[in-house]
């Protein structure tokens, strides 16, 4: 008794033509081909790739699509839609987080709703087979909370470690940089000559913090003339480095004293360990606001427990 073969076609005729070519090759005793099985759409390789295919399986219907995409654009914004799912870790969704936190708009419940697009994405990446890992992603909890500065003793082990031991001194540069300005990594990366003038660092409007600036300090008047010396033919004193060779910096940083990003030790802590220091110093919080450009005083209050000689000194009015 013969093989029965069933195969789908998408047209009537195309049916009928291989039934006839089917037959003729019966006939002359030759092999019916087996079915084979269209290959179907390569799987994503890039962040934008994987919320593109997330997007279409289970929002592009949803009532809120208007608050998803702009999740979604806030994530790509970011990250960039053609980083490499490989690159997504969970030190860079730190990283991500802290940009959310900082912006100072945002409530802990927002920023959850923010991350959450990114957590369904790679769930169905994991579900689907496209990546292997499962990437652990940390909720803000729901109210405020202290943040992670890097002390005096860890600041000079970390200078030391890229000059000596990772043989990466511009980059123990750009930290010690960040931990006496203040700016954001992104604020760094983009500054000009122009804008380190007259002693003072200064910053112009960036994804809605308020333009200012801060005074050089000695060292880092001496970090900027280091560095003129080195790239003063670039646009910047930070021009030769990107996002992703920060990234790589610091994650080459943290697998040397074995930490992690959840551990906090991120780029972005150095602008907590510039208002953390200021706070310490009894610098009073509306300076410091001033000084990192906060936009809301909430996101400085995060600071307050630092300076207790301020209340202090307001209950001494009082005796």
């Amino acid at each position: 008794m013969g093989s029965r073969y069933r195969r789908q076609f998408s047209t009537r005729k195309a049916a009928e033509d291989w039934d006839l070519r089917t037959r003729a090759g019966f006939a002359d005793g030759l092999v019916v081909p087996p079915t084979v099985k269209a290959a179907g759409p390569p799987p994503p390789t890039t962040l934008g790739e994987l919320l593109s295919k997330t997007r279409q399986r289970y929002w592009q219907d949803a009532k809120s699509i208007k608050t998803i995409d702009a999740n979604l654009k806030t994530l790509i914004d970011y990250m960039g839609e053609d980083l490499p799912l490989s690159s997504v870790t969970e030190d860079t969704i730190e990283e991500y987080t802290h940009h959310l936190e900082e912006s100072g708009k945002l409530t802990p419940a927002t920023i959850n709703r923010k991350l959450a697009v990114l957590s369904r994405s790679l769930l169905y990446a994991q579900r689907r087979g496209w990546i292997t890992q499962k990437i652990e992603i940390r909720r803000k909890k729901e109210g405020p909370g202290r943040v992670k500065f890097y002390t005096e003793e860890e600041i000079l082990e970390i200078v030391k470690a890229f000059h000596v031991d990772l043989e990466m001194p511009e980059y123990a540069l750009l930290f010690r940089f960040l931990c006496d300005t203040g700016l954001r990594l992104s604020e760094a990366l983009d500054l000009e000559w122009e804008d380190t003038t007259d002693g003072r660092v200064t910053v112009w409007d960036h994804k809605g913090a308020k333009p200012g600036g801060v005074p050089a300090t000695d060292k880092v008047a001496a970090i900027l003339h280091k560095r003129e010396e080195t790239v003063g033919n670039l646009t910047g004193p930070w021009a030769d480095m990107t996002v992703n060779t920060t990234r790589y910096a610091m994650k080459k940083l943290r697998a040397h004293f074995d930490k992690t990003g959840a551990d906090g030790w991120l780029w972005h802590t150095c602008r907590h360990t510039f208002c953390s220091r200021l706070a310490q110093a009894g610098v009073p919080l509306p300076a410091i606001r001033d000084l990192a450009r906060h936009q809301d005083i909430n996101t400085t209050i995060r600071y307050s427990h630092l300076s207790p000689k301020d209340y202090e000194s307001a209950i001494n009015k009082l005796r």
